[in-house]
C-alpha cells in the first residue's frame, strides 16, 4: 500500500502537469474526481486504470485523428519517464532530494500576516531542510511602571496585607495552546519616618485575587534609626497545559506590613511602597514595576 500511495503522488502531479499544459485544446476531468475510485481498485487494476487516463489524455492533445497501438505504447512509455520526474522537482538542480528542492534564494511577494495566537513556524536545518516546529514563541510582552509613591500608616499591633499599589498586569493564554507565563516585580518598600518599627514588610502577589505564595516576598523590617527602604523582587513562573478555551488571568502586586510587638501598642508608623519620591531625589531604589513576557507552543 505504501508503494501504491508513492504511485498516486507522482501520477497526480504529472495529472496536474498536464491539465495545465493542454487544458486549451482538450476537456481533462479534474485529477481529484478521477482519484477518488483508487479505494476501490485492487493495486494492479489501480495502475492500469492510471496508466490508461495518462494514454487518454495525452492522446487526445497529441494526436486528436490518431488512434493506433504504437501510439498508445509511447504513450506509456512517456508517462514512465515522466512519473519519475515528476515525483521531485528542482529548481536550478537537475538532482532534487525533496519533493521541492530550491537551489537558490527564495522569495515570496505577498506573505499573509498570522494570527498572533498561531505558534507553528518554519525552520530550516544545516542543509536547508524545511520542517515544522512547535518550540515555545514568544507571544505577549507588557510592562507597568509605578507613577506615584503609596503610603499607609498603621497604629498599633497588626497586619496590612492588601495595600493597593496599581501594580497589576493581565494575559490570556489562547483556547488549545500551551503557555508559560513569566511574571517580573521589583518594588522599592520602606519606613518614611525616623522611627524603629519591628515586624515584617514586603509584597503580597495575587493570582485573580487569590495569593500565589510562590510569588509574595515578605522581609523582616530595618532598624537602623532613620528613613530607609529596600527593593521587593521576585520572578513568579507558571506553565498552562491545553484547554479548549481562552484563559484571562490577573497578576497583581499588593502591599503587606506586619507590625509586631515592640513597636509600641498605640504608637503609629508610616510605610511607604513603590518610591521614596515622585521627584528627584529617589535615591537608590528606583520605581516600581511589574512585567510579563508569554511563551506559547
Amino acid at each position: 500500500m505504501r508503494q501504491l500511495y508513492k504511485i498516486k503522488k507522482r501520477i497526480t502531479g504529472l495529472l496536474a502537469c498536464v491539465q495545465m499544459l493542454f487544458s486549451d485544446r482538450i476537456d481533462v476531468p479534474p485529477v481529484v474526481a478521477e482519484i477518488m475510485p483508487l479505494k476501490r481498485r485492487s493495486p494492479k487494476k489501480t495502475i492500469e486504470w492510471l496508466l490508461n487516463i495518462i494514454y487518454e489524455i495525452m492522446h487526445k492533445a497529441t494526436h486528436p485523428n490518431q488512434n493506433s497501438k504504437t501510439t498508445q505504447i509511447s504513450g506509456i512509455f512517456l508517462f514512465c519517464a515522466l512519473s519519475s520526474s515528476f515525483a521531485q522537482i528542482g529548481i536550478n538542480t537537475t538532482s532534487p532530494t525533496r519533493d521541492l528542492d530550491v537551489n537558490g534564494d527564495l522569495r515570496i511577494r505577498n506573505l499573509p500576516s498570522q494570527n498572533v495566537n498561531e505558534s507553528n513556524f518554519l525552520t530550516t536545518d544545516a542543509n536547508g531542510n524545511i520542517g515544522q516546529s512547535t518550540a515555545y514563541i514568544l507571544s505577549d510582552v507588557d510592562a507597568v511602571i509605578a507613577s506615584t509613591n503609596v503610603d499607609r500608616t498603621v497604629t498599633g499591633l497588626g497586619i496590612r496585607d492588601n495595600v493597593p499599589l496599581g501594580l497589576s498586569i493581565r494575559t490570556t493564554i489562547p483556547a488549545n495552546k500551551e503557555g508559560l507565563v513569566i511574571i517580573q516585580y521589583s518594588v522599592p518598600v520602606g519606613i518614611s519616618s525616623f522611627t524603629e518599627p519591628r515586624g515584617y514588610y514586603g509584597i503580597r502577589f495575587l493570582r485573580n485575587g487569590v495569593e500565589a505564595v510562590e510569588g509574595s516576598r515578605k522581609f523582616s523590617m530595618m532598624k537602623e534609626g532613620h528613613a530607609n527602604m529596600v527593593s521587593v523582587s521576585n520572578v513568579y513562573v507558571e506553565h498552562f497545559s491545553p484547554r479548549p478555551n481562552d484563559r484571562t488571568i490577573t497578576f497583581n502586586c499588593k502591599g503587606y506590613i506586619e507590625q509586631r510587638s515592640g513597636s509600641g501598642a498605640n504608637r503609629s508608623h508610616t510605610y511607604r511602597f513603590n518610591m521614596w519620591s515622585t521627584g528627584t531625589p529617589n535615591f537608590n531604589w528606583g520605581r516600581a514595576t511589574i512585567s510579563k513576557q508569554v511563551f506559547i507552543r
